[in-house]
């Protein structure tokens, strides 16, 4: 008779464990278990780069308010933001707020939605506003269901301004200027021609609190002709100065496409996003190079190290003397180098230099070796200055100096990740020593995460020349990369692809780039040994009989 309760409780402990086993797979997924897809996944955490400050921008007579003393025009905006729950804030929708923010200048920004923006590694910008505006406002809409753009929709947003007045802003526009009329007229307004009711921006000076007034003003917004124009319309000559606002679609909008163009558009982006209306300038001074000499970086980790150079690193060593322009290799490992190639380069101008390993960055524990690399490799070039290269690298024509009078030097990656619009590969980079890029890209690690292979060497590196594109040249043909037998020439058309894809390289010659990255295999036959680069006459075995010619060593062919 007693069996029966000891067995319900031996069932009752056995699912208490399982819930709890549940929930602990459950957070484990959630937080770490990314792995190489971080990126392509909803996350509510910003990505970390060094702030700066969304409230200051350039004064633009004509386009923000003159608001140097109070007055009693209410100081508020509200901006819809009514979508389903996996929309994503995008870059204009980011351009939207910004217009409200500092064309408006308000005291408080309101943001009512149906469902919070979604967000992820690169649509990151609605989490950025919430973490940078101190005068952004949350309020979730009325959970009685009200399709988004409809007329119905566009009465509960007159219904906030009802009270007291203030400016309501639509999804899916941005303000290019503040109306002269904004301090006089009592109610004012201008409207996109689109089936959404919502898109468009309305200025009352003050509270409208009957009914009849706000039906008046609701039927005299949907009757009136459209005030608001598309991007397209703006960038007519002469026309601006007479627009309020502007209309988008969901058409993609990214930073790179308004940082060097002489559009009125990607003028007033500009200023809004960086807060200067000239394109983005590098920083380039031709009195002042980045140093020629380069940096390899060789770590012990995994089963395969050996403190032996192997043939094809002896070949990248050359590569930088002779070929790229280089006139110092340092070779930062933990170990000193070692065997017949190493030997063959103590006549030359090659410096082994005992390499101190990192355990952590910022206090954030760092484990993988790859990653390790990384951290290094921003330090080495910070403290020194010049090039860095991967084990893996080749160089296959001299490095200009019109590229070394940048303050520092990147390239594009060739894989398709997610929503970004490009990637950054950092196997091979030119800096100035303390080059404010490296120092800035230094804190990001601040936020660094050991699980996600990609997050802080490719995402962040992207997001950061977003923000800071006049601190770098991105140079697509520093480097080739190459991926089990096919290569990515970045300067071609279509060149980023699926990393399952096989489509055959596009031709290129040595003179179009200044290095070949062989990411993999690990392994090049024809790069193996002499014997078997005499032998090769693939690809790689022209380069390796061009490195050793130009470096006067093809007797070791014989």
């Amino acid at each position: 008779m007693m069996a029966r309760p000891t067995r319900n409780k031996r069932m009752l402990c056995m699912a208490v464990v399982i819930f709890v086993v549940s929930l602990l797979l459950m957070f484990y997924w959630t937080h770490f278990a990314y792995g190489f897809n971080r990126g392509f996944g909803d996350t509510q955490r910003v990505l970390s780069l060094p702030a700066s400050s969304l409230l200051h921008r350039e004064d633009w007579p004509g386009h923000n308010l003159d608001d140097r003393h109070p007055s009693n025009v209410p100081c508020v905006v509200h901006y819809l933001w009514c979508a389903d729950a996996k929309k994503k804030f995008q870059f204009k929708d980011y351009l939207s707020l910004l217009s409200a923010l500092h064309i408006l200048r308000p005291l408080t920004l309101v943001l009512h939605y149906n469902y919070l923006p979604a967000s992820d590694d690169y649509d990151s910008w609605f989490l950025t506003l919430k973490e940078s505006l101190p005068n952004l406002q949350l309020k979730k809409l009325p959970d009685s269901y009200v399709s988004c753009g409809s007329e119905v929709m566009l009465d509960m947003m007159l219904g906030f301004l009802a009270p007291e007045g203030g400016v309501f802003l639509g999804q899916g526009v941005i303000l290019t200027r503040a109306p002269a009329q904004f301090h006089t007229t009592p109610f004012s307004f201008h409207f996109a021609a689109s089936a959404y009711k919502t898109q468009g921006v309305v200025f009352a000076k003050q509270g409208f609190k009957d009914r009849a007034t706000r039906q008046h003003y609701l039927k005299k917004i949907v009757s009136a002709p459209a005030t608001c124009v598309s991007e397209k319309s703006y960038n007519e000559a002469n026309y601006q100065s007479d627009v309020v606002c502007l209309s988008y679609s969901d058409s993609i909008l990214y930073p790179k496409d308004i940082m060097f163009s002489s559009t009125p558009f990607a003028e007033l982006a500009r200023w809004l996003f960086y807060g200067k209306r000239a394109p983005v300038k590098i920083q380039k001074d031709p009195n002042n190079l980045i140093p020629r000499i380069t940096h390899f970086i060789k770590l012990k980790g995994g089963g395969s190290y050996s403190n032996t150079l192997t043939f094809r690193q002896f070949l990248g060593v050359l590569s930088a003397l002779y070929v790229g322009g280089f006139h110092h290799v340092y070779f930062h490992a933990e170990g000193t180098p070692e065997g017949r190639w190493w030997q063959e380069l103590q006549k030359e101008n090659v410096t082994w230099v005992k390499i101190a390993r990192i355990s952590s960055v910022y206090s954030n524990p760092v484990g993988n070796v790859a990653h390790v690399s990384d951290v290094l490799r921003f330090l080495t070039l910070y403290k020194y200055g010049g090039a860095y290269q991967d084990c893996d690298v080749l160089w296959l024509s001299r490095v200009n100096d019109s590229l070394l009078a940048c303050p520092a030097v990147l390239s594009f990656d060739w894989v398709i990740r997610g929503r970004y619009p490009e990637q950054i590969n950092n196997g091979v980079m030119l800096s100035h020593r303390h080059s404010e890029w490296m120092g800035l890209y230094l804190e990001t690690f601040k936020d660094y995460r050991d699980r996600d292979w990609l997050y802080n060497s490719c995402f962040v590196t992207y997001k950061m020349f977003e923000k800071y594109p006049e601190l770098v040249c991105l140079e697509r043909r520093l480097q080739v990369i190459c991926h089990l037998g096919i290569c990515h020439p970045a300067w071609h058309e279509n060149y980023r692809v699926s990393d399952k894809s096989r489509v055959p390289t596009p031709p290129f010659t040595f003179d179009d780039t200044n290095a070949i990255h062989v990411t993999q295999p690990k392994n090049i036959p024809s790069l193996s040994s002499p014997e078997t680069l005499k032998k090769g006459d693939d690809f790689f075995g022209k380069i390796g009989r061009m490195i050793l010619d130009k470096s006067g060593r093809m007797h070791l062919l014989d």
